[in-house]
């Protein structure tokens, strides 16, 4: 071997684990100060958190990371359980921490197929595939519950299938479904019984039983924070309530894929945000989540969303993809009276749509430049009051509705 290559090799390893060491003792660092130097120093402050397969302890090993489409290129280094990546390709049971968000991984892939490579053996480059949030967004009868009701198993396709976890939905449903949780739009436990008492069932029915369980039902009611409520029957729930103890029962056997119908409906807006927040921890454990949802807002947290449409799923990507299919065709009006500004916008000949956000209306147009040109002087003559008129970014509700409008 060439003396030199040897020399830069070792230095090399000295580097990574005092990197490494550096990384580690910044992370634990409560000082901000210190934590800012950590970023400025390694770049995005990065971690993998991982279950030992050998030691079977928590663990979040610092990484060096960066962005790239559809996951993370990481750096990995030497750990308490090097094998962590192995976890990643058997049962996608780690999550990335990335500036303080957690993602969770689908698969991990070596950048080459050297053979050093491909048996991953740390240090190395590889790539991050993310699972995560992905909306399904669509009106009322737009087919969202019957695609979760299929994709659990509960109805029989008339044709085609789906795979969920893997497994095939019609010749391996039972295996399918021991790695599905699902939380109905309408709560369905059982009124009667407690919250720890409908913990304890759904446990029962997963197969989860005896000292796992209870550590289990302990876990997810500090988990949903229905601590303090474990012996309050469920019925006596507010609604919101109702809502954290249905997804603790969907999460109660750790499935590897969670269905969630419309979980924040009706809900107050405190809520709602709580709600999503444990739906990000629940993403920070490795499972993938497909939600159906009314709300753009919502749907615009997803990594991926899927518009629906009388059965169909007419448009899928994600939310920056989507609304870029019409940017440069969305202008901003603000201008009163409403019903003057509404009637005098729609009959521009290159106005396609008039919808009202608010105090002021987003005008779908063709082009532009006809718009801007005309309108304030239509406008004007018709008494209006015009504060202002400009091109502006597409909101993902402009996209549901003129996905809409072009398949009516």
């Amino acid at each position: 071997m060439n003396p030199n290559a040897s020399r830069v090799q070792k230095q090399m390893n000295l580097t990574q684990r005092i990197r490494k060491g550096l990384l580690v003792f910044l992370k634990h660092s409560l000082n901000p100060l210190t934590r800012r130097l950590a970023r400025s120093a390694f770049g995005p402050f990065a971690a993998v958190q991982h279950v030992g397969r050998r030691s079977g302890k928590q663990y979040e090993t610092p990484i060096i990371a960066r962005p790239v489409k559809d996951g993370f290129v990481i750096e990995l280094t030497y750990g308490p359980d090097v094998d962590w990546h192995k976890n990643v390709r058997a049962a996608g049971g780690c999550a990335l921490i990335w500036h303080g968000n957690a993602y969770a991984i689908d698969k991990i892939e070596p950048l080459s197929t050297e053979a050093g490579l491909a048996a991953f053996s740390p240090p190395q480059q590889m790539i991050l595939r993310l699972l995560g949030r992905k909306g399904l967004v669509g009106p009322d009868g737009a087919g969202k519950t019957t695609t979760l009701r299929l994709l659990v198993g509960a109805l029989t396709p008339d044709a085609g299938g789906a795979l969920v976890a893997g497994f095939d939905l019609h010749t391996q449903t039972e295996q399918a479904r021991l790695r599905l949780g699902y939380l109905a739009q309408r709560f369905s436990l059982y009124g009667d019984l407690t919250v720890l008492e409908n913990l304890r069932f759904f446990g029962q029915v997963r197969g989860v039983n005896g000292a796992a369980l209870q550590q289990r039902t302990q876990e997810l009611l500090q988990f949903v924070g229905l601590a303090k409520f474990a012996g309050r029957r469920a019925d006596q729930l507010s609604g919101g309530m109702k809502q954290k103890l249905g997804l603790a029962c969907a999460l109660v056997h750790q499935p590897q894929v969670l269905l969630l119908d419309e979980p924040t409906g009706g809900v107050d807006p405190v809520t709602r945000q709580d709600f999503w927040q444990l739906i990000i921890r629940v993403l920070a454990q490795g499972a993938a989540v497909i939600i159906s949802t009314p709300y753009m807002d919502e749907a615009v947290r997803c990594q991926r969303v899927g518009f629906m449409h009388g059965g169909r799923l007419l448009v899928e990507g994600t939310p920056s993809q989507l609304m870029a299919s019409i940017t440069g065709r969305v202008l901003e009006l603000a201008a009163r009276p409403k019903e003057v500004v509404r009637g005098v916008a729609r009959a521009d000949p290159d106005v396609e749509d008039v919808i009202a956000f608010g105090d002021r209306f987003h005008l779908r147009v063709r082009e532009t430049a006809g718009p801007l040109q005309r309108l304030p002087a239509a406008l004007a003559a018709a008494g209006a009051q015009v504060e202002r008129l400009r091109p502006t970014a597409p909101s993902l509700e402009d996209v549901f509705i003129s996905l809409l409008q072009t398949n009516a």
